[in-house]
């Protein structure tokens, strides 16, 4: 074992502020990638406000599965994707509105905008690699709602959805996955 400052390393905090736990938050949008063919967006987001306030800053770009969700814009999914514009317009007035917007339809202009996001835990079996088989849980960006809702606590935390395809959650771990945000420890 090499010998090292072991009085200067920060611990892990496993379970702790190191993730966001279901609950509503005041998000900023901090990066936009579109993806025409298939009628999506990835929003990567951070805390805007709060005890977990930037706790995505200074990630690399690398890193953006942990804070990235996908906004589908197709029309199967056009009400869920009204329900985000109208978030953006009325947590950024005289900043966004959806009519200006719609116009040119540039998604970097969310870049900087705020909004509330209400997370919801899902629970759910791996089904590959060397976790196969073992439950593990993810965020699923639930709604979006205006931030002031979330600053006035004006909203509900749905229950879990548990989509394991065992009972127990005995086993829970998680990891990285692009439709949300996955953490690697056992509960």
């Amino acid at each position: 074992m090499r010998i090292g400052n072991w009085t200067t390393v920060d611990a892990a905090n496993v379970g702790g502020s190191d993730y966001l736990g279901a609950g509503g938050y005041v998000m900023r949008i901090v990066r936009v990638i579109d993806h025409p063919e298939d009628e999506y967006i990835d929003v990567v987001v951070d805390v805007a406000e709060g005890e977990h306030a930037g706790i995505y800053a200074g990630l690399p770009e690398s890193d953006d599965w942990r804070h990235s969700y996908r906004r589908y814009y197709s029309d199967k999914a056009a009400a869920f994707f009204k329900q985000f514009l109208e978030a953006l317009e009325i947590s950024n007035r005289g900043r966004f509105s959806i009519e200006a917007w719609q116009q040119r339809c540039n998604e970097q202009e969310f870049v900087g905008l705020e909004l509330g996001v209400i997370f919801q835990k899902v629970l759910f079996t791996k089904k590959s690699g060397k976790n196969a088989g073992k439950d593990g849980w993810r965020l699923n960006w639930f709604a979006s709602i205006p931030a002031q809702d979330i600053r006035n606590n004006e909203f509900e935390v749905p229950a879990d959805d548990d989509q394991r395809e065992k009972g127990g959650a005995e086993n829970v771990s998680t990891s990285a996955g692009a439709a949300g945000v996955y953490n690697d420890i056992d509960l």
